[in-house]
């Protein structure tokens, strides 16, 4: 499951892989990003593509509950995230003619990315959504940012800022007031397994740290997705052979099966397009769809699955939003 994050320029989401290394190269496939300077003036195009993503990866929530209730197994639904996936980011790169380099220092940088991006993160967040809200999921995992400075100022790979150690703490907070009372959960036990999608935010935020410090400077976010990609199928295949676990829920014409055709299609659209926006309009204006996909998840939710939330659960989305904020680059590196 692709989660970039693009208020680390990048998710993925994600919530982690496209232009996520903030001292990165840019990528060759892509135009150079414009200055963050012109965002408020971003033409209607750039928005309506922002909105665009992030309801695609927002609206993947509801239908990865969708398919764990018709029967798939959590490791046979991330093996099909990432086999769909590395095939069309390979077929993007065989249409563009992108670069895909594999020396061996290459080819370790992607089997690092494609466990802490990919076969880890989307194994935990297939878990956790049969056991948690869809909004409550998709607030955790919105936590990235918040984790990934959290993990790069001791690294010195940030500047420790006041306004950067208030986001942390906020958004920390914010995760305290979900976790915490009783309330802010509807089910018994529910607290066990919030763990989860916390552990995916950070995976992902640790990918994010190691893409900003190892990124090879040949290396575009495209090859970085195809490589990743294909190491994580590589994988997950022998896990689920090894298991014998299930790749297809007991019925293949079945409900089950059209939500997870509906996760992989919503969810590399949403990466494709996310390339494109942070190449047309840079990271920062690209970071917004953070908000999109939490508000979207939890939204879909309620409406959907009549979900209902306590009111800790609302004061920690506006915690998790303010220390995000905060959190975020003011200006394109």
């Amino acid at each position: 499951m692709l989660q970039p994050d693009p208020a680390h320029a990048p998710p993925g989401a994600g919530p982690a892989v496209a232009e996520t290394s903030a001292g990165a190269e840019p990528d060759a496939s892509t135009p150079p990003a414009r200055s963050s300077e012109a965002t408020p003036l971003a033409p209607v195009w750039l928005w309506a593509g922002l909105f665009g993503v992030g309801l695609s990866w927002g609206l993947t929530q509801i239908f990865m509950k969708g398919a764990m209730a018709g029967g798939f197994h959590p490791v046979g639904a991330a093996l099909w995230q990432a086999g769909v996936g590395a095939a069309v980011t390979a077929a993007a790169i065989w249409l563009t003619r992108t670069p895909l380099p594999r020396t061996p220092r290459h080819l370790g940088f992607y089997a690092v990315c494609g466990l802490l991006g990919t076969a880890l993160p989307a194994s935990l967040a297939f878990a956790a959504i049969v056991h948690l809200p869809v909004g409550v999921q998709a607030l955790m995992i919105s936590t990235v940012p918040l984790m990934t400075v959290a993990l790069a100022l001791p690294l010195g790979l940030e500047s420790v800022t006041a306004r950067r150690l208030g986001g942390v703490a906020l958004g920390f907070l914010g995760i305290a007031m979900i976790i915490l009372p009783e309330a802010s959960l509807p089910g018994a036990g529910q607290a066990f397994w919030i763990a989860l999608p916390a552990m995916t935010a950070l995976s992902y935020a640790t990918e994010n740290v190691v893409i900003d410090r190892f990124r090879p400077a040949d290396t575009g976010t495209l090859a970085i997705g195809c490589g990743l990609l294909w190491s994580a199928t590589a994988m997950l295949l022998p896990v689920v052979l090894i298991l014998d676990l299930p790749v297809l829920p007991g019925e293949i014409a079945s409900r089950a099966m059209l939500d997870m055709i509906a996760v992989t299609i919503l969810n590399i659209a949403a990466y494709l397009g996310f390339v494109w926006l942070i190449g047309r309009a840079g990271p920062i204006f690209s970071s917004q769809v953070g908000y999109i996909v939490t508000a979207t998840g939890v939204i879909t939710g309620i409406v959907f699955l009549c979900e209902s939330h306590a009111w800790t659960v609302w004061l920690a989305m506006a915690l998790l939003f303010a220390g995000i904020a905060l959190v975020s680059p003011r200006r394109a590196r």
